[in-house]
Formats: structure tokens, C-alpha cells, sequence
């Protein structure tokens, strides 16, 4: 009958956000909007609470008894309160009652009931939504200003070769064309030599200037370093005491990095990519760190 319970739970707490099981406590849904950091923005967070002095029936559990099973108002309270008391028997025999999706119920050692959420759940408004990187716009006109300069490169460069093309056909005669100046055929020869040796330094020089205009590239990508945070204060003592909380934890490597407020990380990169890949395992390998994030400063 638990299954049955809290499927309706499941099905129900997205639309009202506090559910009642009467006669045990309620289940609430808290909400935490988007929020915009200094590089970022967060999507809305969703979690599920468990309050044992919410006992009084609300009604909508029972509704749904009654509307799926084409029951009676009397017949539906009554599978709805023999669900509430499998439950409870099952608590006092110190079973964990696995709470579908939600997480699971269970016991403490002074006899309290204690519900321990699932980090992991994904609510319909928030699916699909992650954190997203908002970058500066001075730093997406200089990219852009890199991509023309380096366009207009390649078309001079283009230009002149078909120009050296174009002359190299006129200046050749046909095959077919009988000719038995020798003499001819030498001096256009050589005055297509000449025009290549001349247009070498130029086609050099557009090359190399081609070659300086990486490393501004590479510069660019440099003036960003990624930290994974685990966490943030905004007091330098209270950051302090959650470094030393963290550490305790196994991390040794965390360290503080400072914007506007003090964050937590446990590793730094250059490149994004090598971050994100880290940020992916680092989430699966420490469940309890399930919420750490990709956070981008300038250099």
C-alpha cells in the first residue's frame, strides 16, 4: 500500500507544493528562484522537506484515492488510513520505507521520524535547465575583432595568388599556337619568374603577419581561470571555519578564492573544458557535493 501512497504524493506535491499524509506529516516542496552571480546564472533549485507536526488532513491525498480507484469518500479514507498504519509499523520495526522518488523514511535513535531527501531528483519546471556562463560583451567584441582581422588576412592573401594566376595564363601562350621565336617564349618565362620572386616577399610577409595574430588568441583564452565550487561565505571568518569543514571532509586541496564573495573550490583550470570534465566526475564521486559549480573569473 506504500507504493500507492506515494505515488499520489509524488504525482500531487508538484502541484501544491505541501502535501499532508494524515495523521504522520507533511511533505513540502521549497523552491529557490534562478539567481544571477557575477559570471553566471543559476536555474531554480527545487528540495523536498519532511514536517511531523503537519498531521491534519488536507484532503487532496484522499481525492486522489478516490478519483483513481473510482472509490466512495468513505471506502477511500479507509485504504488511505490503512496505508498511514503499514507505514508507521514499518518505522517501529526500524525498516527504511523508501519514499519513491522523493528519498527515503526512516527512524533515529530517539525514535523521531527523519527523511532523508534525494539530491538527486529533477522536478518538471527545472528540467533541462542548467547553470549557464554569461561572458563580459568587451570580451565577445574582442574575439570578434581577432576573427576579422584574421578573414581580412586570408582575402589579401587570396587575392594575390588569383592576381599571380591570372597573369601567369595571359602571359603563357597556347600550345597549339606555332611560334618559332625561342626568344619569346624565354623573356615570358623569365618575366613570370620575376613577378613570383616579387610577389614572395609579399606572400611571405601576409603570412607571417597571419602567425602573430595567434598568440592573441591564445591570450584571450588565458585571461579566465575556472574554479569547482563547493561552497561560499560572505565573511572572511565564516569562509575560513566552512575551508576548514571541507578540508576535515577529505578535501586538503580547497582553498579560497575571492569576487564578491568568499568562495570555497577544490580545483582551478585555465581551460574550460578540462573544467566542466572534472565538475562532472568530481559531482559523481562526492554525492554530498552534488550542487558544486563551474565558477569563471578574469584574471
Amino acid at each position: 500500500m506504500n507504493d500507492e501512497l506515494f505515488k499520489y504524493l509524488e504525482f500531487s506535491l508538484p502541484v501544491h507544493n505541501c502535501v499532508i499524509i494524515p495523521d504522520f506529516g507533511g511533505f513540502i516542496l521549497n523552491s529557490e528562484p534562478a539567481s544571477l552571480l557575477v559570471n553566471g546564472l543559476v536555474p531554480p533549485r527545487f528540495s523536498v522537506v519532511f514536517n511531523p507536526d503537519l498531521k491534519h488532513d488536507d484532503g487532496i491525498l484522499i481525492n486522489l484515492y478516490k478519483k483513481d480507484g473510482n472509490l466512495s469518500y468513505n471506502v477511500a479514507s479507509q485504504r488511505l488510513k490503512e496505508s498511514v498504519k503499514e507505514l508507521k509499523r514499518e518505522l517501529l520495526a526500524g525498516k527504511a520505507v523508501n519514499c519513491g522518488r522523493f528519498g527515503y523514511l526512516s527512524v533515529d535513535e530517539n525514535n523521531k521520524t527523519v527523511f532523508t531527501a534525494n539530491k538527486f531528483l529533477i522536478f518538471p519546471d527545472s528540467y533541462g535547465l542548467k547553470q549557464v556562463e554569461l561572458r563580459r560583451l568587451i570580451n565577445i567584441e574582442r574575439v570578434s575583432e581577432v576573427s576579422t582581422s584574421r578573414f581580412s588576412l586570408r582575402h589579401t592573401l587570396g587575392g594575390v595568388a588569383a592576381a599571380a594566376i591570372a597573369l601567369f595564363l595571359f602571359a603563357v601562350p597556347s600550345i597549339n599556337i606555332k611560334d618559332n621565336s625561342i626568344q619569346k617564349y624565354s623573356q615570358q618565362a623569365g618575366f613570370v619568374s620575376s613577378l613570383s620572386t616579387s610577389l614572395k616577399p609579399v606572400l611571405e610577409q601576409s603570412v607571417q603577419n597571419e602567425d602573430v595574430e595567434k598568440p592573441d588568441v591564445d591570450k584571450q583564452v588565458s585571461l579566465r581561470t575556472y574554479y569547482i565550487i563547493v561552497g561560499g561565505e560572505d565573511s572572511k571568518s565564516q569562509a575560513d571555519r566552512l575551508l576548514e569543514k571541507v578540508r576535515n571532509n577529505g578535501l586538503k586541496n580547497a582553498s579560497i578564492v575571492q569576487s564578491d564573495r568568499y568562495r570555497i573550490y577544490v580545483a582551478s583550470f585555465t581551460d574550460k573544458t578540462e573544467g566542466e570534465s572534472f565538475l562532472e566526475v568530481f559531482r559523481r564521486e562526492n554525492p554530498q557535493y552534488s550542487t558544486a559549480w563551474l565558477y569563471s573569473k578574469r584574471n
